[in-house]
């Protein structure tokens, strides 16, 4: 990266999305959606003291230490889908919606509290 590029946020990102989404570039949007998701996971990784290179190793640390079950690793799977979508345009406009809405839901939240009891969630 140059001195004169910056890094684009995952909360920049999600904005970025969000155009796609209105301008029918689903797959596009999915992808940029899963990159926010990696970014978040890696920056909950480093908030956490956590290995960043294995998001799931991530998340079920995270589920395990808030008892909360499946909540992280359910969001990543859930990211993983759109990254599928991205890939291999995979889901219906349905299936896009719930996604579109519960990604940035939890990456604002992750960004708003990395080291909080999630139990608010």
């Amino acid at each position: 990266m140059t001195t004169t590029e910056k890094a684009i946020t995952p909360l920049e990102s999600l904005a970025d999305a969000e155009r796609e989404f209105e301008r029918g570039n689903h797959r596009e949007a999915s992808r940029i959606l899963w990159k926010a998701t990696e970014a978040t996971f890696d920056m909950l990784a480093k908030a956490h003291g956590l290995d960043p290179s294995d998001h799931i190793a991530v998340a079920t640390t995270l589920d395990e230490k808030y008892d909360l079950g499946l909540y992280y690793r359910s969001r990543l799977m859930g990211a993983g889908l759109l990254d599928d979508h991205a890939k291999m345009d995979v889901l219906e406009d349905y299936e896009l919606e719930g996604l579109r809405e519960d990604v940035p839901h939890f990456i604002r939240h992750c960004l708003r509290e990395p080291n909080a009891n999630a139990a608010s969630r």
